[in-house]
């Protein structure tokens, strides 16, 4: 076994005891002033568990040691000044070059920043003291974004034209992996998803309405446990009908009816089939009928990078912009729905029942030319006396 990987393996399963422990603490009550880290937030420790793992095991395996906390502050530069200087490589060992020639780093600011606040919580939720909120460790991360500038890369979204053009496309296709394409592209653009709350979407989440549409409860968080009642993110996602050529209601109907899903996953990988079934399959494809293809015995939800590539996908058989098609992501949906309600004049909070953003500020993100000049108080002004 790989030493690295087994070292890692002994801190991740120790951290997870500590993760296990505050959860059943949560049941104790205890007066404000007793309460300790875990006992304010225990599920906020299994979250934050869950999207700092691999950081944790990589910052375990770079020390060489089974429990390398509490660190010193010169040991968190260290680590921090290794991620600065590596650069991205390729399959063949060669260094990555940017436009002007340069070597590319593999690793960007944010994602440092990230390394750094999964090592923060691990030594918070022992209760050490966190050597990476110092003076030397701040000024260390400001050099190195001075250094290296990062520049935030936004999804772009695409147009309702575009939408409609790889909803009509994925339609005459026909086939199982078309329909289910078809559905999570329209459903996850009208529902404004996150690219998480989309592939953790569950058949048992969904609500319907005959001849009014679907809820859809988006209160699973990564590995199926609930977030907290009471939140906007407890409130479900309307997906509605409509007569119109992007029917997202519809387009899931017709995706629950072709696969006949019961429970688990909504968006699920596909399986072509194998063998003497894959004969007939050549067979009925011949004959002009769709290809079969079946579900895993252990259903899993779509991962990030499939949903990115099949959306992708579609689009460039739609006939996008290559460029474009290039630099769509899950989150170029939730975008597009954004950008198209701004585009009609609806409000932010009106935009925000759907998106479920916390806080309006978050609205800023999205800000372009087009909704500057539409949204200005002078150019409202002039339209009004015109």
């Amino acid at each position: 076994m790989d030493r690295k990987k087994f070292l890692s393996d002994i801190a991740l399963a120790r951290i997870e005891k500590t993760v296990r422990e505050s959860e059943a603490m949560a049941g104790n009550p205890k007066p404000i002033y007793e309460m300790t880290l875990e006992d304010l937030a225990p599920t906020d420790h299994r979250k934050r568990f869950d999207a700092y793992a691999s950081d944790i095991r990589q910052y375990v395996a770079w020390s060489g040691r089974s429990w390398p906390f509490p660190a010193s502050e010169t040991m968190i530069k260290e680590y921090l000044h290794d991620m600065f200087r590596t650069i991205q490589r390729d399959e063949m060992g060669f260094a990555v070059l940017d436009e002007l020639g340069n070597a590319s780093f593999h690793y960007s600011l944010p994602t440092m920043r990230k390394h750094r606040a999964a090592i923060s919580w691990a030594h918070r939720l022992h209760g050490y003291d966190d050597p990476t909120k110092s003076p030397a460790v701040r000024a260390l991360l400001r050099s190195m974004e001075k250094a290296k500038p990062h520049k935030p890369c936004k999804a772009p979204p695409f147009t309702m034209a575009d939408l409609a053009a790889m909803a009509n496309l994925l339609e005459s296709d026909g086939s199982l992996p078309a329909l289910r394409d078809r559905a999570l592209i329209i459903v996850g653009t009208i529902g404004a998803f996150r690219q998480n709350e989309l592939a953790n979407v569950m058949k048992e989440d969904l609500v319907h309405y005959p001849n009014r549409g679907y809820t859809i409860a988006c209160n699973r968080r990564i590995g199926g446990a609930q977030r907290s009642p009471g939140t906007r993110d407890d409130k479900p996602k309307v997906i509605p009908y409509a007569n119109l050529p992007i029917d997202p209601a519809r387009a899931l109907d017709d995706w629950l009816d072709a696969s006949g899903l019961q429970s688990g996953p909504l968006f699920r990988r596909l399986i072509p089939l194998k063998g003497a079934r894959k004969k007939r399959q050549r067979e009925s494809m011949a004959a002009g009928k769709p290809a079969a293809y079946r579900f895993a015995d252990h259903p899993m939800p779509l991962s990030h990078p499939a949903i990115n590539d099949l959306l992708r996908a579609a689009a460039k058989r739609a006939g996008l912009e290559p460029t474009l098609v290039k630099a769509l992501s899950a989150h170029s949906m939730r975008a597009t729905y954004i950008k198209t309600m701004r585009q009609f004049g609806f409000s932010d909070k009106l935009i925000a029942e759907q998106t479920k953003h916390s806080e309006l500020i978050h609205f800023k993100v999205y800000d372009d030319e087009e909704t500057l000049l539409q949204n200005r108080g002078a150019v409202q002004l002039m339209g009004a006396l015109a």
